[in-house]
């Protein structure tokens, strides 16, 4: 039996004391340990990084004050791929310090946070796709809270002391927060009425199959928590407090409770609505860099207000923000911690400018503001535009057997980045067991497993247009379902061939590249990973250029349609004469050779544009006019100027427009 501390004698106490010293001393030991280590860590980091940048070639720079104007740098910054910046901070080491950090890390952190979006929201969404017709329809239902008054600060409110209504399906968000002390609590005080009434709502109205869909919720969010507790270790050093579970007995058994998150209702509270606010402009580092969500991690206060009741908008926007730090949380903190040191920030601007350093906050931003939604797309005339946009990409890529026959184009480029010898290796491991090729692949890239969905911006905009929970009343629209599954089998034979007879070659024959260079096969597959995006793009937010990224206007985006190729040329044009100036005379030739000549001319010849006997234009003119005005195709608006002069010179009717439509 326990004593209390004012009951035991006074050498017991200063014995208490003894050991509460002793383990602090401990703690401030090992934590300084671990400081200590972190700090030698980045300091070596920070010497190979740093001799990297001093070996690449620089730009030429005067004592002047102030940087002169630059508008050519200025543009190619916004077009240039980082994963292609880094390599050239690292003077085009395979595997240097800038790739690993900038590159690789940012590659795991999307496939972390793919993984965990697979594991937990994916069982939730089927959850609500199972729900039967009987019980949709009664979700829908308008319902009456009799027992809960309307409260506002404005005292002259009508609707103060009337009964607040929703549907049957805020009863299913009221169960949800049953199942933990704190969230009970507030979501009585909340709405100001005691547990019991709510309880008495809840047990009223839910069935056993909505009680079976509460307890599947808890349980898969119940998941998130180990890797809520890794990230904030690594991150604070401490675990976060976990909530007290609460059992509940339901008239058909008792539940063990679970996690949910708390959520306030903006449209009932000015301070909620404000918090948003402040933290959507952290997010956006607009006070204090670039930051993920941490909501989920704050110690519980005694703060209550109505909470927000909608399954859908707690579930599935605050269970994003979770996985998003999660994943992306320990590594943004240290690209800004590499890129904001003073010696490094002052290399970067010296030997490339100052625009291609500014990118890289941006390209952070946008890759934690990916999977949590543009603030731009809650806007009538922005979704309009989206919706357009995505019915474009599906009629004119997915309904099109010729843009799946054109992806084997892009063998030309993967020539171009492991040579014909590789690209031959890996077509013949295809080739020879396609199921157990594939498999191989499978086992060591997440990236390609999910490349059907990101193998260029357009398309991965498209399917995530899909994935959207699209509902009336809050209850999911199966009519609407049922359009984003046949919109998404239009993209079938697109992701089909490039998988099989394009990605996967190209992968294996860098992945044998990589081995007979001397690599294990954890930095093999990162290689063939790269090597796959920097030939064949991709629409992961990480692969993106700032022109072409999802956080950008939506009617900007139109000029940028069908870009992911071109702007994989204009990289390999860049990388093309950097090579040159690193007299790397072999790279830059098989660059130009594959992307500017190869690629043109075999996409000629797949259109049918060659010349025949009846043509004034001869050879020597077609190769021309394929060939140069190829060179403009990664330059957006100038892409368009070239192709709409190419037409008028080949006889073609020709109209000119800035984008596809």
């Amino acid at each position: 039996e326990g004593t209390n501390w004012t009951r035991l004698p006074v050498e017991q106490l200063l014995g208490m004391d003894d050991a509460i010293k002793s383990i602090m001393h401990l703690g401030a030991l090992k934590q300084s340990l671990l400081d200590n280590k972190e700090r030698r860590a980045f300091e070596d980091w920070r010497d190979e990084a740093r001799a990297g940048l001093e070996a690449a070639p620089g730009r030429k720079v005067t004592a002047e004050l102030g940087d002169p104007s630059r508008p050519a740098a200025g543009l190619f910054s916004n077009l240039m791929k980082m994963e292609v910046f880094a390599a050239e901070m690292d003077n085009d080491v395979t595997n240097g310090p800038w790739q690993r950090l900038m590159v690789q890390r940012a590659t795991e952190a999307a496939n972390y946070r793919d993984e965990q979006r697979n594991r937990v929201l994916i069982p939730i969404a089927d959850l609500y796709r199972s729900l039967s017709n009987k019980a949709r329809d009664r979700y829908a239902d308008k319902y009456v809270f009799e027992e809960i008054l309307y409260r506002s600060p404005d005292l002259t409110d009508p609707r103060n002391g009337t009964p607040i209504s929703g549907t049957r399906w805020d009863i299913i968000g009221m169960a949800l927060n049953m199942g933990s002390e704190s969230n009970f609590d507030k979501l009585a005080r909340g709405y100001g009425v005691s547990q019991d009434v709510i309880e008495t709502i809840v047990m009223r109205e839910l069935t056993q199959e909505d009680w079976q869909f509460v307890s599947s919720v808890w349980s898969s969010l119940e998941s998130l928590w180990p890797d809520i507790a890794k990230a904030e270790r690594e991150l604070q050093g401490v675990e976060p407090e976990r909530v007290t579970l609460r059992e509940v007995e339901t008239p058909f058994g008792k539940l063990a409770g679970g996690y949910y998150p708390a959520v306030y209702d903006p449209a009932f509270d000015q301070r909620t609505e404000d918090n948003l606010k402040d933290a959507e402009n952290d997010l956006f580092g607009k006070r204090s860099g670039v930051a993920t969500s941490k909501g989920h991690t704050i110690a519980r206060t005694d703060y209550a207000a109505p909470m927000l009741l909608s399954p859908e908008r707690v579930i599935f926007q605050h269970v994003e923000k979770v996985i998003t730090r999660n994943a992306y949380a320990g590594w943004v903190r240290d690209v800004l911690k590499a890129v904001k040191d003073p010696s490094l920030r002052s290399l970067i601007d010296r030997q490339f400018g100052p625009e291609f350093r500014q990118q890289i906050e941006p390209w952070l931003q946008a890759q934690v503001r990916e999977g949590l939604g543009n603030e731009r797309a809650t806007r009538f005339a922005e979704k309009f535009a989206r919706t357009a946009r995505t019915n474009v990409t599906v009629v004119s890529m997915g309904l099109r057997w010729s843009t799946g026959v054109a992806q084997t184009i892009g063998l030309a480029n993967s020539a171009g980045r492991i040579g014909v010898g590789g690209l031959r290796r890996g077509m013949a491991r295809m080739l020879s067991n396609p199921k157990a090729a594939w498999q191989f692949i499978s086992e060591r890239s997440p990236e390609m497993v999910s490349r059907n969905e990101a193998m260029n911006r357009d398309v991965s905009e498209a399917f995530r247009e899909m994935r959207r929970i699209r509902t009336k009343n809050g209850i999911l629209d199966k009519a609407a379902a049922f359009k984003s599954k046949a919109n998404a089998y239009a993209f079938w034979h697109i992701g089909m061939i490039d998988r099989w007879m394009v990605a996967a070659p190209t992968w294996l024959g860098a992945y044998e590249n990589a081995i007979r260079d001397g690599m294990d096969d954890v930095a093999a597959s990162a290689y063939a990973d790269k090597m796959v995006r920097l030939s064949q793009g991709s629409g992961r937010e990480k692969d993106l250029s700032a022109w072409q990224s999802n956080q950008s206007s939506e009617f900007l985006k139109f000029f940028s349609m069908f870009y992911t190729p071109f702007n994989v040329l204009l990289n390999a044009q860049w990388e093309a004469g950097r090579a040159l100036r690193r007299n790397d005379y072999r790279k830059s030739a098989m660059l130009a050779f594959w992307f500017m000549i190869a690629t043109p001319l075999l996409d000629a010849v797949l259109a049918g544009d060659v010349p025949d006997d009846d043509d004034e234009e001869g050879w020597s003119q077609w190769l021309a006019r394929n060939i140069g005005f190829y060179l403009f195709a990664g330059v957006p608006v100038l892409r368009d100027v070239a192709a709409y002069t190419e037409r008028k010179i080949s006889g073609q009717y020709a109209t000119f427009n800035v984008g596809p439509i």
